[in-house]
């Protein structure tokens, strides 16, 4: 198998790409899928540039969650800085707000460049979305003048074993 980081190939030996094999790993830029030859769950990375809400504390993104997704990991970066001493508390769902980060606290989330991690609560194959879902940052404050963050999340896509 064969992945290109920053341009520099790198060979998995044992492993033919131009074939179909059973049990099989395939890496593509941003993702990895593992094939089985009848089910088959892709790990992918999905990214997106959040405006915070200015008339609110919350700040919900439509769809960010694909149906048949398990979520493993979720990056937040502040790109551009959070106004009126705003700051995210927490990251998740509009169903549990938390899920993801929850007692993020002054000075974490807030300023250009602040980062977290956060991973997944529930990262197993009993727990995945069933239906798209928003994902919900939550500030302490209304951040007036606004904030950007750059969401990322690294997730399992088992809408065929969702089946």
């Amino acid at each position: 198998m064969s992945y290109v980081p920053d341009g520099k190939k790198q060979t998995f030996a044992g492993f033919n790409p131009t074939t179909k094999q059973k049990n099989a790993f395939n890496v593509n830029n941003d993702f990895l899928s593992a094939d089985d030859g009848s089910l088959k769950a892709t790990l992918k990375v999905k990214t997106t540039d959040v405006t915070l809400a200015t008339g609110a504390t919350e700040t919900d993104v439509n769809n960010f969650f694909p149906i048949g997704s398990v979520p493993l990991s979720i990056a937040v970066k502040v790109t551009t800085a959070i106004t009126n001493n705003g700051f995210i508390t927490s990251v998740g769902t509009d169903g549990d707000a938390d899920a993801f980060c929850d007692s993020l606290g002054d000075g974490v989330l807030e300023e250009l460049d602040d980062e977290v991690h956060c991973g997944a609560t529930f990262p197993d194959a009993s727990h995945y979305f069933t239906a798209a879902d928003k994902l919900r940052l939550t500030t302490n404050a209304n951040p007036t003048g606004g904030g950007v963050v750059k969401v990322s999340m690294f997730y399992i896509d088992g809408t065929n074993l969702a089946g």
